[in-house]
């Protein structure tokens, strides 16, 4: 469902006089309760043993109890 396809209610005889914001905000709503679509979910992918696939991302800095220090991660 989107907003933006919605037609305007002034003088189109829908007989709808909510705001505009009102509609979004029960757009907004209604997706929140339907949950995440299935192209937000992260799907594993399965490799044979032996093989990887590796994230080179950056989560920040943490602590390292060995070291006593804080170190990227």
């Amino acid at each position: 469902m989107t907003h933006q396809g919605l037609p305007a209610s002034e003088g189109d005889g829908s007989g709808f006089t909510g705001s505009y914001a009102a509609v979004k905000r029960l757009c907004r709503r209604l997706a929140e309760a339907k949950g995440p679509a299935e192209t937000d979910v992260v799907i594993p992918i399965d490799v044979p043993p032996g093989e990887a696939q590796v994230d080179f991302g950056y989560l920040g800095h943490l602590y390292d109890p060995d070291s006593g220090r804080q170190r990227k991660a």
